[in-house]
């Protein structure tokens, strides 16, 4: 998968300082001094941190250097952000900041995490895993830019993210990885497939041995390997490497 270019703001604000310490909630995008998600005004602005040995990293979506070390919130809208932590006691997901309290229920946006499986991620969206065994630990995330220069998000974590047009592995054997889609039809470049019953209409189980192409109309959401390598996806007959 291609690097995601970042996000394009129409309105971009100068970096603002206000005092530090002020209550959470109390400061938008592009102001700062803050000191994590909670501080900052909105259901999507995080604080994005500067330190270290980048003291005056740009802040997306927001012009001028700022102060240096100061963090300062902005739109993390189409960028990769941790919201949330698996509490490895069961299925339940955790937010790190108050004001997403409602993910447990509802599931992250896309290009958030740390998602486990799909019913981490809300509506039609997936998580994008990405292992360490298969040297997809760094692999940039469809749709997602990264907010920091270099790095696709922290590596290892896996993201939600929208699987339109993207290969999908939703069965494996005729059971389903998720709940979310019980009872309902394979979609375009979903698998696996045994035959054309298990695709949703207008849609044939596409045959693969080894080696053979995808069809045209879908994209390994995976940058170096080539996944799924035998798993027969559901496509559009009309399309080239569609066999049924």
């Amino acid at each position: 998968a291609p690097v995601t270019p970042a996000p394009e703001f129409l309105d971009q604000l100068e970096l603002t300082d206000l005092e530090n310490d002020l209550d959470s909630a109390s400061y938008e995008v592009c102001q700062g001094d803050c000191d994590d998600d909670d501080d900052c005004i909105g259901a999507n602005t995080r604080c994005f941190q500067r330190g270290g040995d980048a003291p005056l990293l740009g802040v997306p979506g927001c012009t001028g250097e700022g102060t240096a070390g100061v963090d300062y919130c902005f739109n993390a809208n189409g960028y990769l952000w941790e919201v949330v932590y698996s509490d490895n006691a069961g299925d339940a997901i955790v937010p790190y900041a108050d004001k997403d309290h409602s993910l447990a229920t509802t599931g992250m946006l896309a290009c958030q995490g740390d998602c486990d499986d799909d019913d981490d991620c809300s509506g039609n969206l997936r998580c994008f895993d990405r292992y360490d065994s298969d040297n997809t630990q760094d692999d940039p995330v469809p749709g997602c830019a990264s907010p920091y220069p270099g790095v696709e998000g922290i590596s290892g974590m896996d993201y939600c993210y929208d699987p339109t047009g993207l290969l999908v592995y939703v069965y494996e054997n005729g059971e389903m990885f998720a709940n979310k889609d019980q009872g309902k039809k394979l979609g375009n470049c979903q698998g696996d497939c045994d035959d054309n019953d298990d695709c949703a209409e207008g849609l044939v189980c596409g045959q693969r041995m080894t080696g053979d192409p995808i069809p045209e109309d879908c994209t390994n959401p995976y940058a170096e390997i080539d996944t799924w390598y035998e798993v027969d996806f559901c496509c559009d007959p009309a399309k080239a490497g569609c066999n049924p």
